[in-house]
């Protein structure tokens, strides 16, 4: 059978196959001595997809005494799968430095551009169509299924709670990402948990000499927490240390600079979320070279 009829095969059924739910299986191997650097990969990789990515699920389990590693991604149609190959496709690439694919699995009917790009690829793909199922919505316990004690007041009561308080440290902030020489790390932000009223905090961290311009579609507060730093305004500099705030109203253009190793505290307004989302997934988000490997 030639690939372009397999192709077509595979993609061949009625108007609502782009439409179809997928779930895809892939069983890797993971290279002798390099667990800590898989690990490493496949969680960056999650991170991104969980930040940025079109998946509806994610869940990778790793069988350490055989060396394989078992990933799990729901997509909700096939044209998630092409905005999850566009936007991951380095972190894809970094994962396959530390594994090889032995089986990929598709569950679903993808349509003919999924089903083209996984034909591409050197992994054997196999196919089972679906037959039917359901997918609930949210992370709540159905109401038809009560748990003990809870009654429809309690559920109220529950989701009418306000969130708990949280504490952050720039000790445990994760996720750094390099702009301009300055680290930026969120801590919370409105894509992650919508009910917040700000679009964002984090932690920036700079070495002595860094300099960046910024104009930001948002308000955003700096307060210094170490070292020393300037933020100009046009001709006006306005210099900033430890305990001290710095005001940055939307749309305003200014210049950073590190006056000595610096860290700071940013609360940003909103839109944050989306104007953050869609530069870090352009910056990150690079053209396929060769061959696409798949996690």
């Amino acid at each position: 059978m030639s690939e372009e009829v397999r192709v077509n095969e595979i993609a061949r059924g009625d108007r609502s196959v782009s439409d179809q739910r997928l779930l895809f299986r892939n069983t890797m191997r993971i290279n002798a001595g390099g667990l800590d650097q898989y690990r490493e990969a496949i969680r960056r990789a999650v991170n991104f997809a969980e930040r940025f990515g079109p998946q509806v699920m994610v869940d990778v389990f790793i069988d350490e005494p055989a060396m394989r590693a078992h990933s799990f991604q729901l997509y909700a149609n096939s044209a998630a799968v092409l905005r999850h190959w566009e936007l991951s496709d380095p972190f894809i690439r970094d994962v396959m430095e530390h594994c090889i694919v032995e089986r990929f699995e598709v569950f679903g009917q993808p349509d003919e551009r999924v089903a083209a790009g996984l034909a591409a690829s050197d992994i054997e793909v196999t196919f089972v169509p679906r037959l039917t199922g359901f997918l609930r919505d949210g992370d709540d316990v159905s109401p038809d299924v009560p748990t003990d004690g809870a009654n429809e007041d309690d559920s109220v009561a529950s989701e009418a709670a306000p969130p708990a308080v949280k504490k952050f440290t720039i000790a445990t902030a994760t996720e750094w990402m390099t702009w301009s020489g300055t680290q930026l790390a969120d801590v919370a932000n409105e894509d992650d948990a919508p009910d917040m009223k700000l679009g964002a905090i984090g932690f920036t961290r700079a070495p002595a000499g860094a300099t960046s311009s910024f104009q930001f579609p948002y308000d955003e507060v700096l307060v210094v927490t170490k070292g020393l730093c300037t933020v100009s305004d046009g001709d006006l500099g306005h210099s900033a240390g430890p305990g001290e705030v710095v005001y940055l109203p939307a749309n305003r253009p200014g210049r950073f600079r590190a006056d000595e190793d610096v860290e700071l505290v940013y609360v940003a307004s909103s839109p944050y979320g989306e104007v953050n989302r869609q530069a870090k997934a352009e910056l990150l988000a690079q053209p396929a070279v060769g061959k696409r490997g798949r996690w």
